[in-house]
């Protein structure tokens, strides 16, 4: 989990040098919070402002929700976002003062909230642009890749975190008796028959 429990994971380094690139947690449930963190790999010196666009694809089922800079290297910037498009999505961050920030690794979580599923989701880093105290770019390239987030939920998670143990048996009893409602991101039809029933505590 991330700041705020953010679900997000590293999947691997996806570029190296001067590169900017894109990570997320690979998969995720109707309801959860998505950050997918923007990086850098190569220290760079005196950042004072950063552009880009994330471009989202499918639509419909990830809802930009904020931009949270605490615990990277460029914590205390200022944001600003256009959702606009939500197709393609444009962020502006400013350190301000009269210093820049140095270092490498993440520069911004950009947070999605999961409102559709049985998709896989797009979320690729475009136009990045880098810039120093002095106005002067500062050079990255792209690193290609995107994020692919699965958006499907686990077949007798009755609980919506993700797993299936005895907490499911226990929840999906009392899904059956009318006792609790469905959890956001839960999937307690364990048997994929279209219904919540007996069967599925069995199964």
């Amino acid at each position: 989990m991330g700041p705020r429990g953010i679900k997000t994971r590293n999947i691997g380094n996806l570029y190296g040098g001067d590169r900017v690139g894109v990570i997320s947690h690979n998969r995720a449930a109707l309801g959860d919070l998505v950050g997918v963190t923007v990086r850098i790999g190569r220290p760079v010196t005196d950042l004072d402002a950063m552009t880009f666009v994330l471009a989202v694809s499918p639509l419909g089922v990830l809802a930009y929700d904020h931009v949270d800079v605490n615990g990277t290297f460029f914590e205390g910037a200022s944001v600003t976002d256009n959702p606009a498009d939500p197709a393609r999505l444009r962020f502006g961050l400013n350190h301000g003062g009269t210093a820049g920030v140095s270092g490498e690794g993440d520069l911004a979580h950009v947070v999605f909230r999961v409102v559709g599923d049985d998709a896989s989701v797009s979320v690729a880093l475009e136009d990045v642009e880098l810039s120093d105290t002095t106005a002067t770019p500062i050079a990255s390239q792209l690193d290609g890749a995107s994020a692919s987030i699965l958006v499907r939920c686990v077949p007798g998670d009755a609980t919506g975190d993700g797993a299936v143990n005895v907490l499911d048996v226990t929840k999906m009893e009392r899904i059956v008796a009318l006792l609790d409602a469905v959890p956001s991101g839960a999937c307690p039809d364990a048997n994929q028959d279209g219904a919540t029933n007996v069967l599925d505590v069995t199964s």
